[in-house]
């Protein structure tokens, strides 16, 4: 290789996957936690704001703020 490990490599790749991925829903004025939000609440419809917070790993007052944006 060119001196770089696997690792490190592999974190570049993850860092412009996600830097182009935010750039592509920012262009629906969306970021990358509030289509986090959206998937889950898609996979798991009817689902209480504190169990989607739990789900998240956030506090419930949170969402709030995600889904207000």
């Amino acid at each position: 290789m060119n001196g770089f490990g696997s690792a490190f490599l592999l974190a570049q790749v993850g860092a412009h996957a996600a830097q182009r991925f935010a750039a592509r829903i920012g262009e629906l004025d969306l970021t990358p936690p509030q289509v986090g939000l959206l998937r889950l609440v898609a996979s798991r419809p009817g689902q209480s704001q504190q169990a989607i917070a739990a789900q998240l790993g956030t506090p419930a007052t949170r969402l709030v703020a995600l889904v207000d944006g």
